[in-house]
């Protein structure tokens, strides 16, 4: 007999349980990618998904289709907001591409509106961002694009930012680039006829940098590199000549492919582990708190809505409604497992990767003590069988 288990270590109060539940999903066609959100001004939030064959909205008050665009075949389309605007962009080299397609959506929930398709910079983008606090729209395609959105159906150019890019984040006019090779850069772009560059961060074996994503405050950054065994990397950005790198996390499946932070927690969409949620509130040692898999390939996840809703995007075609939970859990404060073994047994420690970090024969009391916060998973083998159980230890 096994007693006195202790599946939870709380050093740290509160503790919470999280979870990520299914509301609804959707299948739009064979292909999918992107996933954006839109708010109205009458508090109807709404799921924006990119599919092959253009753009599906949803009512996420009323789990709806509330429209679609119908355009030309492509596998890759990004989205974002701004106002009561949508602009989505494609990057599929077999079509003429539709530039940077201005929507209103301020008729929904009943359709929405076609403005035009905005070609004056190029037909094709792989990624897009907008910088609200300031109405300038930055689009990816070789370099980047900046332009004015104050009048949002009319964009008018500036000078673009020289630098590869692969996706973009931008606040207050600093512009964070994910530049697709081994690196991420950070400009300043306060005078738009002249693109500053402030800092370069080379990240050694570094391969690919995909996205980048800051917090409110701008001390934290993360990145992802579209690569297998490549982890996701959250970076002290409070002092830009002294960027470090403070913690990382590698999903189950080893290969992440977007990432957001909202609060202190950061949304990760994976290819093969669907949607994780990684508390950063101590960024050296990121915690995985809650997951959903979608058991297709996440391409991307957005977490940014009211009353806890998180939208996700799967490549085969899904869109995923979810609601993310913290459940406070009421537990006393204690600093290690302990186990009382009347027979001999065999003690497995796994963190969560799986990995065995601790195994040994013992009868009678038995403590451990992690050395880092983080889940993990203990296994006690005797005669009589096997027992495992989940534990999460937070200091």
């Amino acid at each position: 007999m096994i007693k006195n288990t202790m599946i939870l270590l709380l050093i740290l109060s509160p503790l919470y349980a999280d979870e990520l539940r299914l509301i609804r999903e959707w299948r739009f066609g064979s292909y999918g990618s992107d996933v954006w959100g839109y708010k109205a001004s009458d508090g109807t939030q709404y799921a924006i998904y990119g599919v092959s064959w253009g753009i599906a909205i949803v009512n996420v008050n009323t789990l709806s289709v509330a429209d679609t665009i119908q355009l030309d075949s492509c596998l890759w389309r990004d989205f974002k907001t701004y106002r009561n605007y949508l602009y989505a962009v494609e990057d599929c080299w077999d079509n003429p591409g539709i530039g940077i397609l201005i929507i209103d959506l301020s008729p929904l929930p009943d359709s929405v509106r076609y403005v035009k398709s905005y070609t004056d910079q190029g037909g094709h983008f792989h990624n897009i961002y907008i910088d609200t606090a300031t109405a300038t729209l930055l689009a990816a395609n070789g370099n980047i694009k900046v332009m004015d959105i104050s009048d949002p159906e009319n964009p008018v150019a500036y000078t673009p930012i020289p630098t590869s890019v692969h996706d973009i984040y931008a606040r207050n006019d600093t512009v964070y680039v994910a530049e697709g090779t081994n690196s991420f850069s950070i400009w300043d772009i306060t005078d738009k006829s002249n693109p500053t560059l402030i800092v370069r961060k080379d990240i050694p074996g570094g391969w690919l940098v995909h996205n980048i994503w800051v917090n409110d405050d701008r001390t934290l950054a993360i990145t992802t590199e579209e690569d297998v065994y490549r982890t996701v990397k959250i970076w002290d950005i409070s002092d830009l000549n002294n960027i470090i790198l403070l913690g990382e996390y590698l999903g189950a499946n080893s290969l992440a492919h977007n990432a957001y932070i909202f609060g202190d927690k950061a949304f990760i969409s994976h290819y093969g582990y669907g949607v994780v949620v990684l508390d950063i509130s101590d960024p050296m040692n990121p915690l995985e708190v809650a997951h959903y898999d979608t058991y297709d390939p996440c391409w991307g996840v957005y977490p940014f809505t009211d009353g806890g809703y998180v939208y996700a995007s799967g490549m085969d075609g899904y869109l995923y409604i979810l609601k993310y939970d913290s459940i406070p859990l009421n537990a006393r404060e204690v600093e290690n497992i302990g186990l009382n073994l009347e027979k001999p047994s065999t003690v497995n420690i796994y963190d969560a990767s799986g990995r065995k970090i601790f195994s040994t024969k013992i009868k009678g009391k038995f403590v451990w003590k992690p050395k880092k916060r983080g889940v993990y998973f203990y296994e006690v083998k005797r005669e009589d069988g096997v027992f495992r159980g989940k534990m999460m230890y937070l200091k």
